[in-house]
């Protein structure tokens, strides 16, 4: 059981804990998914949740991993139809924020982001210094 430290309230933890599984989906997809269906730069829904559950990933937050490597074209309709909770871009641009700088625009390919990413500042490994 997990067991808060003194001074951490709720939400830090809750934060902490997402930000862990949006690390791990970072560093571990990329790879997954070019090695089980190409090197592209942007994947199906389908093929996001199968290479989690592959992967043994936390599904609790998959929105995000589902919001970093889908289709931007595909991102509203698909939110609607399976996260209808959430705005796809509003989970975007709180990777963004987390990540890249606040740069919604960012792509991550096989461990890396692009130029459009993560320039480096973020000490989180995968990211650029182009």
């Amino acid at each position: 059981m997990f067991t808060l430290r003194a001074g951490l309230n709720y939400w830090q933890a809750t934060m902490f804990f997402k930000k862990r599984a949006i690390k791990r989906y970072m560093s571990v997809l990329p790879a997954k998914l070019a090695k089980d269906y190409g090197g592209g730069s942007y994947y199906t829904i389908g093929q996001i949740l199968t290479a989690i559950d592959a992967c043994g990933l936390s599904k609790k937050y998959r929105q995000y991993a589902v919001a970093m490597f889908i289709d931007p074209e595909d991102l509203k309709q698909t939110f609607e139809m399976s996260f209808s909770a959430y705005e796809g871009m509003e989970v975007r641009r709180e990777i963004a924020d987390m990540f890249f700088d606040g740069e919604v625009e960012f792509v991550l390919r096989n461990g890396r982001s692009s130029q459009n990413g993560n320039p480096g500042t973020d000490p989180f490994p995968g990211g650029t210094n182009d």
